[in-house]
């Protein structure tokens, strides 16, 4: 009978695409970090991936170890007591939330906010992050439309609470495996609009809206326009699927199996 120890690798983000198109200079940290990780592997007996694009992408990726054992997991979150029926009377931000990054820039959200004044379609916008503001990411024009909360110890009650008054949050991030931020919004039943990449599409339900890579400030405003004409069946989509997938009540979905996994 085997008796060797379980060394247990769990990974996030097995595998950036388009490292040097989407991260620029930062390319080669990204690279590290991935080569890093792929030298782990062949110290340990089992990976474990928080989604099904994930586990695809350490079988497929080179430099993983092919002999560790692979399971597939959740990130799991309590549930929140929220009514979608109530909620919809607090919604009135499109919103930007979470941390920026090389995939991530600023830029696209500011150009969309002016659109939206210039062509009078009278949307209103906030910007919730931790990150600090640099130069080039801070508001490039003098607009009513965007109300910009920048905080390094926001809490995670902030983060709900802000969630809560948005008809949409935007995920646009390129080169993503799953998020954290995608999980946030389906448990306080928020409506996305995220890119569509593979990362986001595993998860896509009808609470979502996906717009091209290459999308312009007319996609934004139709998949915001179309979120909001249809806000109550959206959030209550995206809560079903936060109970479904990501609730700490699926624990046993996900965990009971992996730990017999690991045991045998």
């Amino acid at each position: 009978m085997d008796k060797r120890p379980l060394r247990i690798l769990v990974l996030h983000e097995p595998l950036k695409k388009n490292k040097i198109r989407n991260f620029g200079i930062f390319a080669i940290k990204v690279f590290i970090v991935e080569w890093f990780n792929k030298l782990q592997s062949w110290l340990c007996t089992d990976i474990i991936v928080l989604s099904p694009y994930a586990k695809v992408l350490v079988e497929s990726s080179f430099g993983y170890n092919p002999k560790t054992n692979i399971h597939e997991a959740r990130i799991l979150l309590d549930p929140l007591n929220v009514d979608p029926d109530i909620l919809v009377k607090e919604r009135k931000y499109a919103s930007f939330i979470g941390n920026i990054n090389g995939t991530k820039g600023l830029g696209g959200f500011y150009n969309l906010a002016h659109y939206s004044w210039a062509n009078c379609y009278n949307h209103l916008f906030a910007l919730v992050t931790g990150s600090t503001l640099s130069g080039k990411d801070r508001v490039v024009y003098d607009l009513n439309n965007i109300t910009i909360t920048q905080k390094s110890n926001l809490s995670d009650f902030e983060i709900e609470q802000w969630m809560t008054k948005s008809i949409v949050v935007f995920c646009l991030h390129k080169s993503v495996t799953q998020s954290g931020v995608l999980v946030e919004c389906m448990r306080t039943a928020t409506p996305i609009i995220c890119v569509d990449e593979d990362g986001f599409q595993q998860f896509v339900k009808d609470s979502m809206s996906l717009v091209p890579s290459d999308y312009s400030n007319h996609d934004l405003i139709h998949a915001i326009e179309y979120t909001k004409a249809n806000l109550v069946s959206k959030s209550k989509l995206a809560l079903l699927q936060f109970n479904a997938e990501f609730s700490s009540e699926c624990f046993t979905n996900y965990y009971d199996n992996l730990l017999g996994e690991l045991k045998s």
